[in-house]
């Protein structure tokens, strides 16, 4: 199949851009974007959009690291991530042995009603990068990394679309935190599905190289742009992205794994 370069170096573009502003995985624009304009195979365009964004993380909060308004919470990173990760490959596991269509479609109900609260009513948080400490908050963040990688390893999404809105809500994160800290945790998740994926035959690296070549010019964009957006109009951009996330889920079917 003859490949489109040019094309799939503007998608990791566009994808990496929203990765950097957003901290979400780009995998909801280059899954539909892989399937419907490059005509990629189930299979490929969930591997490739895996293993782009492992690499656009890490340039990502590498960059963020030294940011003085988007830093992530390493300590927070540290304990969602040792919940995400094994939990992660648990939902894989059991992604055939549960009714899955309806468990996406509840979570893009409620996805949807976070989504018009982040858009209408945003809220200007204040938090200490580096205060996850205490029995309870150490618990919680563990306990959102493992309910994070259990839906991500069962539904296919990227982690983000959980974390985001929890990490806002319930722990009363700033928003740019929020976003860091979610591109952090997808270093390690991304991962260990690519190291799967590969062992399973689904890679393509020459498209991956394309999009990932792209992804880490927009992942630095978004993440400068990040900088420059204050937290109330960046909830609402993510409210908005969000959106068309929870239409996805409740309304596109999920296509049988093929033999």
């Amino acid at each position: 199949m003859k490949k489109n370069w040019s094309g799939l170096f503007a998608l990791g573009i566009v994808a990496g851009f929203l990765s950097g502003l957003c901290g979400i995985g780009g995998g909801v624009i280059m899954i539909p974007a892989l399937l419907f304009l490059f005509k990629f195979s189930v299979h490929a365009a969930a591997a490739i959009s895996l293993a782009v964004i492992m690499p656009t993380a890490f340039f990502g909060s590498i960059r963020n690291a030294f940011s003085s308004t988007v830093t992530p919470d390493w300590a927070a990173f540290l304990l969602i991530s040792a919940g995400a990760v094994p939990l992660a490959y648990f939902g894989a596991h059991l992604m055939h042995k549960v009714p899955q269509e309806k468990l996406k479609k509840i979570l893009g109900l409620v996805l949807l009603l976070v989504s018009i609260k982040m858009i209408f009513f945003a809220v200007n948080n204040v938090y200490q990068v580096g205060t996850a400490e205490g029995i309870a908050k150490i618990t919680g963040f563990i306990l959102l990394g493992a309910f994070t990688g259990f839906l991500s390893g069962m539904l296919g999404i990227g982690g983000g679309v959980v974390m985001i809105p929890i990490m806002l809500y319930l722990f009363n994160m700033e928003a740019h935190i929020v976003t860091a800290t979610s591109l952090a945790v997808m270093i390690p998740t991304s991962m260990s599905g690519t190291i799967k994926n590969y062992k399973n035959g689904h890679a393509d690296w020459h498209a991956t190289l394309a999009i990932a070549a792209g992804a880490l010019l927009g992942v630095l964009l978004g993440a400068a742009a990040a900088e420059r957006v204050d937290q109330i109009n960046l909830q609402r951009i993510m409210g908005i992205l969000f959106i068309f996330v929870s239409m996805q889920m409740i309304f596109k079917k999920t296509k049988k794994a093929e033999n």
